[in-house]
């Protein structure tokens, strides 16, 4: 390999080794790589990597708008991590390329509307849906579970003495442990009765239709689309979107905090924790876009400048 591509590799290696996937990234970098040592390039430079990101990709259809900001983007991190081997790299700066992304408003449930999906998943027709999708649906809403992870859970990854779900297939390479308020295990506990209790603890918790192999995330997300088609949140707006039950365990869990007084920096790292972050940033993210939220935001800033004041 060249020492551009060595470097890459090496700048990979430490970032996943921390817990970073970089998986899309990875594939940017190896590709910059090529094209330094094409350009006979041994130092990056705002003006290679602004030309390489705003390249066309041949062959690979019509690019998202958004694809040099993100090739860009790749290279500003691998490129701060060069400048402490190499003082001559220049990191290219932020907002060359538009973005083109916009994030819509988000959905978030309140108490109630959650009661109202899980009551509708509860009349969902045909196989066993209408068992399956209420503990599924329900799980989601008060553990803030992605999707995958909960589809990916088997019977041995309950543990319903302790209260407690262990989560395998999370982004982090580790697996978590989450605990489960009361009701949840109690839920729990009549489902895998269903279930059955000598059931084969490496069998999928939330089974397909065939009964046997793990529910698909497509057949959650039609349950899903049904279930609140039922409960008349379909004709709400924003649309409710399956992850944002998730989005919304994040949100409420803070408004709580916020309610309660609690110090909320000091706080974070347990949701993150909790959430399966690996950074404190992914958990804030959640929390943006909320009116609520940056009502109380902007009060406790009042109240704090109101005590500085002599």
């Amino acid at each position: 390999m060249s020492a551009i591509a060595d470097q890459v590799a090496e700048y990979l290696r430490l970032r996943r080794a921390m817990g970073h996937k970089l998986a899309t990234p990875g594939r940017y970098l190896a590709h910059f790589a090529e094209f330094m040592d094409n350009q006979h390039a041994g130092t990056v430079t705002t003006a290679l990597a602004v030309a390489w990101a705003a390249a066309p990709d041949d062959g690979q259809g019509k690019p998202a708008p958004s694809r040099p900001a993100r090739r860009l983007e790749a290279v500003r991190g691998f490129a701060r991590y060069l400048t402490a081997v190499d003082p001559g790299t220049e990191v290219p700066p932020t907002g060359v390329f538009p973005s083109g992304c916009h994030r819509p408003a988000p959905f978030i449930f309140t108490p109630s509307q959650i009661a109202d999906l899980v009551a509708a998943a509860g009349r969902l027709p045909r196989f066993d849906r209408s068992v399956i999708y209420p503990v599924l649906f329900g799980l989601l809403a008060v553990t803030g579970m992605r999707v995958g992870e909960a589809l990916a859970l088997t019977i041995g990854d309950t543990d319903l003495e302790q209260g407690m779900l262990t989560i395998r297939r999370g982004k982090s390479p580790n697996p978590r442990l989450v605990p489960l308020h009361p009701t949840a295990t109690q839920a729990l506990n009549g489902y895998s009765e269903w279930l059955s209790p000598t059931a084969n603890p490496a069998a999928p918790l939330f089974r397909g239709p065939d009964r046997s192999r793990p529910m698909e995330y497509w057949n959650a997300l039609y349950a899903f689309h049904q279930a609140c088609a039922i409960a008349g949140l379909d004709q709400l707006k924003p649309k409710p979107l399956i992850h944002q039950l998730r989005h919304s365990f994040a949100v409420n869990t803070l408004l709580d905090w916020c309610r309660q007084g609690t110090n909320i920096a000091a706080a974070m790292p347990t949701l993150s924790t909790y959430l399966g972050h690996t950074q404190p940033a992914d958990t804030y993210w959640y929390f943006t876009a909320v009116p609520e939220l940056l009502a109380y935001a902007a009060g406790r800033l009042a109240l704090t400048e109101k005590r500085r004041m002599p």
